[in-house]
């Protein structure tokens, strides 16, 4: 059976996390109304995510892909900020002969919110999958780590009594 075959249980979560981006991804780029940055770090965010896929016992591709999906989130409130009021000006100008590319801008607009909203629940199977493979980066939060250092509690020594001295000088 195909099935019988579970090695690669390990990294589902990643290929769930790769397939979703990556429709999303291409969806917001129909147009080409996003600048070029969002292109490479989507693009760079599922490289890693393939290496982390190939590298199965290395925490340190899954931990990129972590921060580089952080950073992400960031970059993306901006460029939905700044892009697609531009975007959509320079489409309401040219009239009714571009009707069509207004919908398929709001389109892509709404598919790069959904994107957006995906990007924390992806912080977050990124963050367990880390922690699965072993990575300690003294992560705070959902997915593992202390909030401070972790020692074991060493009772303090107790002191003999102190004997005062009646000694009396003559």
């Amino acid at each position: 059976m195909p099935f019988e075959d579970f090695s690669n249980i390990r990294t589902v979560p990643l290929q769930v996390v790769f397939l979703v981006h990556f429709t999303l991804s291409t969806w917001v780029m129909l147009l080409g109304w996003v600048p070029n940055a969002y292109v490479y770090y989507n693009a760079f965010f599922l490289a890693v995510l393939l290496w982390a896929m190939v590298k199965r016992d290395s925490p340190d591709p899954v931990w990129l892909a972590l921060v580089i999906n952080v950073f992400a989130i960031v970059t993306d409130i901006i460029i939905l900020a700044t892009a697609f009021p531009e975007m959509k000006a320079v489409l309401d100008e040219n009239g009714a002969r571009i009707r069509g590319k207004l919908s398929l801008l709001r389109f892509c607009a709404v598919i790069c919110c959904f994107n957006l909203l995906m990007r924390p629940l992806s912080c977050l199977l990124l963050g367990r999958a880390v922690q699965e493979r072993g990575g300690d980066y003294g992560i705070i939060g959902p997915f593992g780590g202390e909030a401070g250092p972790t020692y074991d509690k060493v009772e303090e020594p107790t002191l003999p009594p102190v004997h005062q001295n009646t000694y009396q000088v003559p």
